[in-house]
Formats: C-alpha cells, structure tokens, sequence
C-alpha cells in the first residue's frame, strides 16, 4: 500500500482505510491493550508508548514496538519534543492518544503534530465543550433529552440562599473532570452546604445534580464519527459493576442494544458536530423509568 505523502491529501477515518503502522500512547490501561488488539488482528503494526516500561500493553504480542517517553505530566516539553522526534523517525498513519491529559496536550500542539501524522481528535474548542458537563446539561435541555435535574450556582453564596430548592440527595460534581474526582454524595440536606464548600475549593463553582436512586441500568454508548461528522462505529454497554459502588468507572460490562439511548446519544454528538470517538453515558432512572443522560467523554473510554 503505497503511503500518502501528506496526511490531509488522503482522508482519514472511512470504513475502506487500513492502516500500515499506528502510535498508541498511555500504554498502562486496559483500552490501549484493547485497541493493540483490535489493530493487531487488522494487519496493522503498532508502536505503543509509556513513560514506564513496566506497561500493560507492552507485553503484548500485537504490540510491534514499545517506546518509552517523558511523563506527559511532569515533563510536559520533554513529553512533545520526544513525541516529534518519533514521528520523524518513523512513518505512522495515525497518532491516536489514548488518555485525556496526553490527548489534550497533543491537541493544544496540533499544528507540529500534524507536520508528520494524523491526529484523529477533534479540535480543542469542541473537546472543552464535551468534557464540561455544564455545557453539556444545558445542551441536552435543548435538545429535549432527558437529564437528572440539576443547579449551576454562579457564586458561592447562591447555594446557601437555593438551599430549601436544592435537591437531595444530592450530587456535587466538578464542571469540568472525568471519572469519580471531586464527586461527592449528600444525603442529609445539612450536610449539603459545608459538602459544597469543600468541593468549590477545589474546583470552583460545582454542580449540584439530584441523585439518581439505585435500581435502573447504566448505558453507555461508544461512537466513532468521521470528518464528515457521521458515525462510522458504534457499541453499546451495560454496566454490570463499578467502582466504587456509589458510583465511578465500570469495572464489568456487557454488550447490549438499546435503540432509544442510542438515538439520544448520536443526536448530542451531532449537535457538537462531532469527529473521533465519544462515549455518552445514561443511567435509567427507576421512578419514572427514562435513561437520564450523566456526562459524555470525549475520548477512548475505561
């Protein structure tokens, strides 16, 4: 297969391309083995990257080639200067980041990047709209897809005055974050008030979202969308466990279908105008039975 010269002279992310050689970074999680997997058994080569050798994905047999780089987080520069001698090195298809702190900084540098390689990320003021969940509650209301109620405080005193509106139990959660950081639970309308002070210390301004009770599934839909903004992909799970329990990262799935949160998460994801993968997350809510949308992530899941 004869190799394009530039990545924007052929288009990347249709169903009929095959891929001679790919770079996979954050080597450690479990979904960069799934995606080695996934590309090994298509024929393509991999090259998987870490800041450590001591990395799951590494000891795989689809795993061409392991390269060891500066901590994306402690040495943000050095991270890019190594990541642009390896793609000049060698020729890649794709450089696909697997986590969101190296998927961010790769992106916020995209124009080097992109010197040498496809960066199959969308640009960085989409992926800011997706990760803040504020914007994406408030986008879902227009849309007319179901969401847990939920408070945007401005300022820190609006909470004390809401208090006897707000719900509760309760969730506060960080705009902006992923996973279970910064979430807490209330469950006695006392404690709501010196909880959200905690949470704003550190990351100002938390939302306030009723809880959902136990008892209804978690479903989350998985896409991946051309540059034409249309799904190529798509996988649809169920939530089996979870950690911790009260709510967090799953730790077992099942596939499943579910047509109408399938249709809620594609209709967002094309409201963002979307490009590479997404997950959208629902949790069916027991009392009146509708999947409340919880949060997408805008990125390789698990």
């Amino acid at each position: 297969m004869r190799i394009p010269s530039s990545p924007n002279k052929s288009s990347f992310l249709t169903r009929k391309t095959l891929l001679p050689r790919v770079l996979l970074t954050d080597g450690h999680w479990a979904k960069t083995l799934a995606a080695a997997r996934s590309l090994g058994k298509k024929g393509i080569r991999v090259t998987v990257g870490e800041s450590t050798w001591i990395a799951t994905t590494f000891f795989s047999r689809f795993c061409g080639r392991r390269w060891v780089y500066p901590s994306p987080y402690f040495q943000p520069e050095a991270f890019l200067e190594e990541v642009i001698r390896e793609l000049r090195r060698r020729t890649y298809e794709a450089l696909i980041p697997m986590e969101e702190g190296t998927m961010l900084l790769l992106v916020q540098n995209r124009k080097e990047v992109e010197k040498y390689t496809r960066l199959p990320v969308h640009q960085e003021a989409f992926l800011d709209r997706a990760r803040r969940k504020d914007e994406v509650l408030k986008l879902a209301e227009k849309l007319g897809i179901p969401a847990p109620r939920t408070f945007f405080p401005r300022q820190l005193e609006e909470v004390r005055d809401l208090l006897p509106e707000l719900p509760c139990p309760a969730v506060i959660k960080p705009r902006l974050g992923s996973g279970s950081t910064g979430v807490t639970y209330v469950r006695e309308r006392k404690d709501l008030w010196p909880a959200y002070q905690r949470v704003h210390r550190y990351y100002p301004r938390p939302l306030i979202q009723e809880y959902i009770p136990p008892g209804g599934a978690a479903v989350g839909v998985s896409f991946l969308f051309g540059k034409d903004h249309e799904p190529l992909a798509r996988f649809t799970h169920q939530r089996i466990r979870e950690y911790p329990i009260s709510g967090g990262p799953s730790t077992l799935r099942e596939s499943i279908a579910d047509p109408l949160v399938e249709k809620m998460a594609e209709k967002i994801l094309r409201a963002l105008d979307w490009f590479g993968v997404a997950m959208v997350e629902f949790r069916y809510d027991p009392r009146d039975g509708l999947p409340k949308l919880m949060e997408i992530n805008p990125r390789f899941w698990g």
